[in-house]
């Protein structure tokens, strides 16, 4: 048992509470050792961070006074200062360069500054690479935190770092569930969780679901939900854009299959056109099927069910309803059609297939429903592209990572010989937050995946970054390049590998002008 804290100990804290540096130290000066003090109660350097006092905070960390046994991590304590300010997490960060800490239940500053609602300390944080997969012992994370909080701003901050937005707590609430049972809901922060298709059908452990609690207690909200507010965004994979021929032997020409695959892959148009089979329900019953799948409307879909229109209607570009939902990420009603037991592996004229049009749409709630209800996961997309390709070239490290757990191929090429790796490296030229794409290389790598892996033309995916399928024109950003090519080389990728025309990557970017990029390069080489 802990004996109670000396009268001097108390003074010390009291010194810290207050900002009373001189005090402290004319205490310390009277012979209290602060290292000699073994109290949980004694933490002057947390109480002077807790209460904004950065003189002292700072004399205590330069002479190394910190807590030995404590519940809370100073950068935590820091954290915790009631004002929204960065100065000691800046304080505690440049002597300890380590945010990697928890208390004793778990919890990080991130999760503190989130559920505070202090933009700058998280965007201070998040900025110095905080964790955002970290779950607290109640199962709890930042992303939970910040919808407590009700900080739409942080809430939007979190996304843009692909923070896991369907994560559940212990007892099964996802973000929607905890956003509308706050006192007084912020209709802004829920419709960004729909939006980011959270789903609102998603029941808890007690059967409750965001839903049916707004139909009881927030009619407004209700109405959002019911309509299903949510951006209803189809990505375009740029990996299928023609690549330009080349004039010169240094550049070898992409298989000619990749063009004619363009054309498929755009075919699916916003709004549905019906098909004219004569033994399917009336043109105007199979518009409204669709428009009810686009809109949302469960009900509808129901009642149309009734009069007949198959749960496999397709459009005239052989489009089922399911692959529709998967696309535009209607996680509830694609569970509908499944449940009414939809062609799980439908395929349309140009191949795609609700797999693949919730990996295109980036998904990861309806590649997750697929895959639970038994979707192969080595299967091919449009222009025979197999799955596992298409999440590589979105850098969504998220449908990898499901499509690995359910056992897909890692070793999974394309027709032109193309790896994951390779996939990850085409998209470099159209996609720009570099780290999706080494968060997505990292995982491929971790699952045993080798990065020097050629394709048909002899091309490495580090050829292929340096613009190696460009023949000129390679219009990209030498910086994010150069970041891309520098994880490639920590993860093992080899600069002396010669292609089929016997060129190395540096050659392709010297040819391209990425200066940066031929200097990262260049700083490997002596490892070879």
């Amino acid at each position: 048992m802990n004996q109670p804290l000396s009268d001097s100990a108390k003074k010390i804290l009291q010194c810290c509470r207050q900002g009373q540096l001189n005090q402290m130290l004319d205490l310390l000066d009277t012979g209290l050792d602060i290292e000699a003090v073994n109290h949980p109660d004694f933490a002057p350097l947390n109480v002077a961070l807790k209460n904004g006092r950065w003189k002292i905070a700072k004399y205590l960390l330069e002479n190394q006074m910190v807590p030995h046994k404590t519940k809370c991590p100073p950068l935590i304590a820091a954290t915790q200062y009631k004002k929204d300010l960065t100065q000691g997490l800046k304080l505690v960060f440049s002597h300890t360069a380590d945010l990697d800490v928890t208390d004793h239940n778990g919890r990080t500053a991130l999760m503190t500054a989130c559920l505070l609602g202090h933009e700058k300390k998280v965007k201070y944080l998040l900025k110095n690479h905080d964790s955002l997969s970290v779950v607290d012992h109640a199962g709890m994370n930042a992303f939970l935190d910040a919808v407590i909080s009700q900080s739409n701003p942080i809430i939007e901050q979190l996304i843009e770092h692909d923070v896991d937005v369907h994560h559940m707590n212990k007892i099964g609430d996802n973000a929607l569930l905890i956003a509308v049972q706050q006192q007084n809901p912020n209709q802004k922060s829920i419709k960004t969780l729909l939006e980011n298709q959270v789903d609102s059908t998603q029941k808890n452990q007690k059967g409750k679901s965001s839903l049916t609690v707004a139909e009881k207690k927030h009619p407004a909200i209700f109405k959002l939900m019911a309509k299903k507010i949510e951006a209803e965004k189809q990505i375009e994979l740029p990996m299928f854009a023609p690549a330009e021929e080349s004039n010169t032997q240094q550049t070898p020409t992409p298989p000619s299959k990749t063009t004619n695959n363009q054309s498929k892959l755009t075919e699916i148009p916003e709004r549905i056109e019906p098909t004219t089979d004569k033994n399917s329900p009336t043109e105007a019953l199979q518009q409204l099927w669709f428009d009810a799948i686009a809109a949302g409307n469960l009900g509808r879909l129901n009642q149309l069910k009734v009069k007949g229109v198959g749960i496999d209607q397709t459009d005239n570009k052989g489009c089922s309803g399911l692959i529709h939902a998967a696309g535009k990420g209607h996680r509830a009603v694609a569970s509908y059609l499944i449940q009414n037991n939809a062609n799980i592996e439908h395929r349309s004229n140009n191949g795609s297939t609700p797999m693949s049009s919730a990996i295109i749409s980036n998904s990861r709630a309806l590649v997750g429903l697929l895959i639970t209800n038994g979707a192969e996961v080595n299967g091919l997309g449009p222009g025979d592209y197999p799955y596992l390709s298409l999440a590589a070239t979105q850098w969504s490290e998220s449908c990898v990572s499901m499509l690995l757990g359910a056992d897909a191929d890692i070793n999974t090429t394309d027709e032109a010989g193309m790896s994951l790796y390779h996939h990850v490296a085409i998209a470099a030229e159209y996609y720009g937050n570099t780290a999706k794409a080494k968060n997505t290389l990292r995982l491929i790598n971790q699952n045993g995946l080798d990065i020097n892996t050629q394709n048909q033309q002899g091309n490495t995916a580090l050829h292929l970054i340096c613009g190696a399928m460009k023949s000129n024109n390679y219009k990209v950003d030498d910086s994010h390049i150069a970041n891309i090519t520098h994880e490639m080389l920590k993860l093992g990728a080899n600069p002396k590998i010669t292609n089929n025309a016997g060129f190395t990557a540096i050659q392709y970017a010297k040819q391209h002008g990425l200066l940066n990029t031929n200097g990262v390069i260049l700083s490997f080489l002596d490892v070879w």
